[in-house]
């Protein structure tokens, strides 16, 4: 009996002194240089250590923690660094090497014309039989994209504008594309100075994100699509970007005037592997400048028609042609996610993926909106309300879906202050730092009190929470046209205006004041910067 109680006894004197907690690690920055002074804690319980000269920490307790602490998620806030959250596999594990830099880099990857539910996220394929095309049965493979989301977080609520060259200017300037516009834009022109090709030339006095992330040291790269001037003074090298390669503009005919920066290259006309050359040289320009602050955008030409796939894609999906272009988009999005893995830079760097409007029409061989009404170019939300993907590990909670109304206009602010960077100071900005919402911070809501859609230079709808209210003119002045609850009523089929005469006079108000503020055809608003 008394050897039986000592083989009882021995294991409980062994490990009276281990720990039931410790997680530890090593915090370093750009170059290895080790990040001291960062809290970190143990979410669920009152743990909390710091990191020492050598950058190291271990959180340790030799009490077991509750069950509120599994899965053993990990805080650490460093000065003037972005906070990062990680997970223990347990509540004994070293996490090793963490890299935490002051400045996050940033990719955008833009597409064109792609319609909301073109990604597996967005349910594609899902549409029911009555008043939906077939196309809007098939789903799309897009199983890279999805796991970008699984990995970060959707919103269901982003919007662009409805067209090519507004989006763009929208995007670049932080600022609604009418604001920027010129006195007296013909009908039918668009945000910024008409040039001719369909697109817009963005004002060089205008401050674009990539000049803002320029000024705080970051590296500024574009590929692709630029459709924001194609005159001396305003390529993207003009911008802020000390690297272009790309199209001037759309590839409408199946070709485009391809540019290295101020260098004419000829005519591109080889669409079915513009994906991979447009994803190939961002790629690789990112590599070169991987080991310091960096700002990539790559703007696809597809899956804005004349489209293409390359012959490893084609009858890839059950989707046609379309299908095909989409899912090797998303393969070569898993190409660029993958080398920032292999960098070991991903957990570092903020990714977004979205569209600049939505599909080209009721075509097979187009986009689908589903569940959404309408396409690009009209004030229906299948025009600007677009996919938006974002994953940065450690920064972006994963698995997670934001309803909350947020714009491309948005991305600036973001970005800057991510970046520690100076916004402009001097002009309106109509974007909002949209952080707190891609962190999933408890209780934040939209910044964005309301919303104003613009057909080309014609304010088309205001949206204010669940309400959208669309606008038609009657001479050059504003009515009210339609109303619809987004919440009950999605797909705007209907008009509640008769029933809501109050919500309706409110946002006739907002419109309204945000008219004679930012401009439309008729009005110059007093908030309205023009071209010289």
């Amino acid at each position: 009996m008394k050897i039986f109680l000592l083989i009882l006894i021995l294991p409980a004197l062994c490990f009276a002194n281990d720990p039931a907690v410790a997680i530890s690690g090593k915090i370093v920055g750009r170059g290895g240089v080790p990040v001291i002074d960062c809290i970190v804690s143990l979410e669920g319980t009152k743990l909390t250590t710091l990191s020492n000269a050598a950058g190291e920490f271990v959180i340790t307790s030799k009490e077991s923690v509750s069950e509120t602490a599994a899965p053993y998620i990990v805080n650490i806030n460093c000065p003037n660094r972005p906070r990062r959250i990680l997970k223990s596999p347990s509540s004994t594990a070293s996490l090793g090497e963490i890299k935490i830099y002051k400045q996050p880099n940033f990719v955008i990857i833009l597409t064109d014309d792609q319609g909301y539910s073109d990604l597996g996220a967005f349910s594609s394929g899902t549409a029911p039989k009555d008043g939906w095309l077939e196309k809007d049965r098939i789903p799309i493979p897009t199983p890279r994209i999805d796991r970008m989301a699984e990995e970060g977080v959707k919103f269901s609520n982003f919007y662009a504008q409805t067209y090519c060259g507004p989006s763009r200017v929208q995007l670049m300037t932080g600022s609604y594309a009418a604001r920027v516009a010129t006195k007296n834009n013909g009908k039918g022109k668009f945000g910024g100075l008409f040039n001719g090709t369909g697109g817009v030339d963005l004002h060089p006095p205008e401050i674009t994100i990539a000049e803002v992330l320029k000024k705080a040291g970051y590296a500024t790269g574009m590929i692709g699509k630029w459709h924001l001037g194609i005159h001396k003074g305003y390529k993207p090298v003009d911008q802020g970007f000390d690297y272009w390669w790309g199209a001037r503009y759309s590839n409408d005919n199946g070709t485009f005037p391809l540019y290295e920066n101020e260098k004419s290259l000829g005519t591109y006309d080889d669409m079915a592997h513009v994906t991979r050359d447009f994803t190939t040289r961002a790629i690789k320009w990112i590599g070169e400048h991987k080991d310091e602050p960096f700002f990539m955008w790559l703007a696809h030409t597809m899956p804005h028609k004349k489209i293409d796939a390359s012959k490893q894609f084609k009858g890839s999906t059950e989707r046609g042609l379309y299908g095909d272009v989409i899912n090797e988009i998303d393969w070569y999005t898993g190409q660029l996610l993958d080398s920032l893995k292999k960098w070991e830079i991903d957990e570092n760097t903020i990714v977004v993926f979205f569209s600049d409007n939505g599909h080209w029409g009721k075509s097979e061989n187009a986009g689908s909106s589903y569940p959404l009404r309408g396409s690009k170019m009209g004030a229906y939300e299948g025009g600007h309300r677009v996919c938006f993907v974002a994953r940065c590990p450690g920064i972006i909670p994963p698995g997670t879906v934001n309803h909350e109304i947020a714009t491309s206009m948005d991305l600036m602010p973001t970005f800057a202050k991510l970046a520690g960077a100076t916004m402009p100071a001097d002009r309106v900005i109509d974007g909002k730092n949209i952080e707190p919402l891609l962190r999933m911070k408890e209780g934040v809501t939209s910044p964005h009190k309301a919303y104003f859609f613009y057909k080309t230079t014609t304010m088309r709808s205001v949206r204010e929470g669940k309400w959208k209210l669309h606008i038609k003119y009657d001479d050059k002045n504003i009515i009210a046209a339609e109303l619809y609850d987004l919440e009950a009523d999605i797909g705007e089929k209907k008009d509640v205006s008769g029933s809501n005469p109050a919500v309706v006079s409110r946002l006739m108000d907002l419109a309204k004041t945000a008219r004679n503020d930012i401009g439309d055809f008729y009005v110059d608003g007093t908030g309205h910067r023009m071209a010289n």
